[in-house]
C-alpha cells in the first residue's frame, strides 16, 4: 500500500536546527565512557547538514548526526534556539 506524503517522516537537516555558537544542552550515548548514557553541555563548534560537533567545558568534542536526532537516539533538552520556532520558520524574536 502507498504511504501518503503527509504519513512519511523526513530527518530534518541538523544545519537548519543549530548554528555554530550555540550553546546546547542533549542527552546521548557516549560510547567512549564508562556511563554510556550521559548529559553534555557545551557550545556548537561545527555544524553540516548531517552532524553537529559540539565541544564541552573540559575541551572534549562530541558529536551527534541527524540520523540521531530522528531516531531519538539524542535527545535535545536546551537549547539558546527554540527549536520549534526554528522549525517553523521563526525568528528568535519576542516581536514575533
Amino acid at each position: 500500500m502507498l504511504k501518503m506524503a503527509e504519513d512519511v517522516k523526513k530527518v530534518v537537516p541538523t544545519d537548519k536546527l543549530f548554528r555554530k555558537g550555540d550553546n546546547i544542552t542533549y542527552k546521548g550515548t557516549i560510547y567512549t565512557r564508562k556511563n554510556k548514557r550521559q548529559v553534555i553541555q557545551g557550545i556548537v563548534d561545527y555544524v553540516t547538514p548531517y552532524i553537529v560537533g559540539v565541544r564541552e567545558s573540559s575541551g572534549q568534542m562530541q558529536t551527534f548526526t541527524a540520523v540521531d536526532l530522528f531516531t531519538g537516539d539524542v535527545k535535545i533538552i536546551g537549547s539558546e534556539i527554540d527549536l520549534f520556532a526554528m522549525l517553523l520558520g521563526l525568528e528568535n524574536d519576542p516581536a514575533v
